[in-house]
């Protein structure tokens, strides 16, 4: 379940569950003041107080853990070192305190940003950008199964991967499939577009990502389409992905949508296994600049999905 920037959900939240909790918290603090409407005074949730030292791009979630409910804040961090790291911090007590800071990436000599995080059960999945030594963007993942205490070493998704990798997303289902997207700048005939990489066994591992096709309304070539800002969720029965893309045959950018069905025996995922990409923007205009969709944003509980 998960919840982007705190109690104003990032435009998008992975659960309709989590949507409920923050409008029930909200709606309880309106009772409380005759029906007033306000937000709690900001709370500083890291200790480092410097001009120097910058915390920026916070993901949140929520964790149910032995019991406790946690909020989970997962955020670039520049106070460690000159170059940002990837620091997460839960609370117990809906936000009033908070643990120390826990650096998931270890390397401190590459450049860490744009973190996203996922929990399921007992873990809590994190995959952010590093910028590596040879200067290649890559898709960094690492998981606690101890309510955010450790983390696993971190792991590279695409190791084999050449090309940009830029903000990548994260989702997982109750059978331990973990799955992480990001988009590839530049056009899809030259490796642009959207990824999926599949991990059957809470992330230690992940197979080779699918470069996810794109189709031309009108039967002409793809290799100019531009697809970017993928988002992501997952249920019991299915994995859905949105993203946003341009293509030579509307000039616009529309809204992009495709799920595969998953089950506990899934090992897998292919291309095949998803169903034909479609716009579920219902404004397409042909030839015209003015009709652009973009950043689109998923959640999903009991069958229903919302984008």
């Amino acid at each position: 379940m998960k919840l982007d920037g705190l109690k104003n959900m990032r435009a998008g939240v992975r659960s309709l569950k989590g949507i409920c909790l923050v409008f029930v918290f909200l709606m309880f603090i309106s009772s409380l003041t005759s029906a007033e409407f306000y937000f709690e005074t900001d709370k500083r949730i890291n200790p480092d107080t410097s001009n120097t030292s910058q915390q920026r791009n916070v993901a949140m979630a929520i964790l149910n853990y032995s019991g406790t409910e946690y909020l989970v804040a997962v955020y670039q961090d520049q106070s460690v070192s000159l170059r940002p790291v990837i620091t997460c911090k839960v609370s117990s007590n809906g936000g009033v305190t908070w643990s120390d800071d826990v650096i998931i990436s270890t390397d401190t000599n590459q450049r860490n940003y744009d973190p996203d995080v996922y929990t399921m059960g007992n873990y809590i999945y994190v995959v952010w950008t590093m910028t590596k030594s040879t200067g290649k963007r890559a898709t960094m993942f690492a998981y606690s199964a101890n309510g955010g205490v450790t983390f696993s070493t971190p792991i590279e998704v695409n190791p084999a991967g050449t090309l940009d990798e830029n903000q990548p997303q994260v989702a997982a289902d109750p059978y331990g499939h973990v799955y992480v997207a990001w988009w590839v700048s530049g056009v899809y005939g030259s490796g642009g577009g959207i990824y999926l990489a599949f991990s059957n066994n809470n992330g230690i591992t992940f197979q080779s990502p699918i470069h996810m096709p794109v189709v031309s309304t009108n039967g002409g070539s793809t290799n100019n389409f531009i697809e970017m800002s993928p988002d992501i969720a997952a249920d019991e029965k299915r994995v859905y992905l949105v993203w946003y893309g341009y293509s030579d045959t509307t000039y616009e950018y529309n809204i992009l949508y495709t799920y595969a069905n998953i089950s506990s025996d899934t090992s897998s995922l292919s291309a095949s296994n998803f169903i034909t990409p479609r716009v579920i923007n219902d404004d397409i205009v042909s030839n015209q600049h003015t009709e652009h969709q973009t950043h689109p944003k998923i959640a999903v509980a009991g069958g229903n999905v919302v984008v």
